[in-house]
Order: C-alpha cells, then sequence, then structure tokens
C-alpha cells in the first residue's frame, strides 16, 4: 500500500476516534457543568450538606462514566493522557465512597447525605480536573475536533 495512502487511512482513523471519544465525554462534562461554582447565597445548614451530597453525586456520575470509557487509537501522547484522565477518574470515585453513588432524596433522613457530603469535603477533584485538562489540550487533537471540557461550559 502506498505510504500516502497508509497515513491517510491512519489520519481518517484516528479522526473517527477522537470524535467518538468527544461524543463519549459529551454526557459527563454535561454534568459537570450542572454544578454551581462559587457561592450562590441562601444556603445554610442542612441545605449545605444537601448541595454538597448532590454535587458529589454528579462528580460520581461523571468519574464513574468516564473511568468505564473504552481505550482509544488516539494517538501516544493523548493516549497516555487518556488513560490518565481515567485513572484519576476511577480515584475520585472511589473516594467519594458508595454513599455518593446514589441520587439523594431530601425527604430521606441526611444521614447518608451527610457521609457523602465529608467525602466529598475530603476527595480531591483537582488531580481530575487537571488530568481532563490535559487531554483537552493535546497536541495530538485533529483539526476541528472539540474535546468537551467542563473548565469551558456552555451558558445558558
Amino acid at each position: 500500500m502506498p505510504l500516502l495512502l497508509t497515513l491517510a487511512l491512519t489520519s481518517c482513523a484516528r479522526r473517527q476516534q477522537f470524535e467518538s471519544l468527544a461524543r463519549d465525554l459529551a454526557e459527563p462534562v454535561k454534568a459537570l457543568c450542572s454544578i454551581q461554582r462559587g457561592e450562590g447565597g441562601g444556603c445554610h445548614g442542612d441545605c449545605l450538606v444537601w448541595s454538597s451530597a448532590e454535587d458529589a453525586f454528579t462528580w460520581h456520575l461523571a468519574a464513574a462514566a468516564i473511568a468505564e470509557l473504552p481505550s482509544y487509537d488516539l494517538g501516544p501522547d493523548a493516549a497516555r493522557r487518556f488513560a490518565e484522565l481515567r485513572t484519576r477518574a476511577a480515584e475520585l470515585d472511589r473516594a467519594l465512597g458508595p454513599e455518593c453513588a446514589t441520587r439523594f432524596d431530601r425527604g430521606e433522613p441526611i444521614d447518608r447525605a451527610a457521609t457523602c457530603a465529608a467525602h466529598r469535603r475530603s476527595a480531591s477533584t483537582k488531580p481530575f480536573s487537571e488530568a481532563f485538562a490535559a487531554l483537552v489540550a493535546t497536541p495530538d487533537r485533529p483539526i476541528g475536533i472539540t474535546i468537551p471540557d467542563p473548565d469551558r461550559c456552555p451558558r445558558e
């Protein structure tokens, strides 16, 4: 097979892999974008516990989904960055614990929410966020492919 044809086929296949990755990351990023950032005001006492627990559940949804994504043929640098993101996602999900793995109902006793909120306070999202930022910035990404970025959420 001529070299140019081989390169073109490889480039096309890699582009399709990045497109698949972008599609697969869209829902977890949408969930992360739903988390309120900064002080919203007007939330005190139990409200803070419930709010933190609900945010932790959202972090769990995103982290668990990303940790379970398959491997993609992205090129060596992007593949390494994606593997790091999956590792950090799995670590975050484990740190949040099983108490954060189920949606909360504010009518239920606050105990599970309080435990989840405590896990959220002790679980750092920074390694996960840094790994995500590194993947978004990968130089291997084909022109025209946008990887969803939880640090650049669309305004509603």
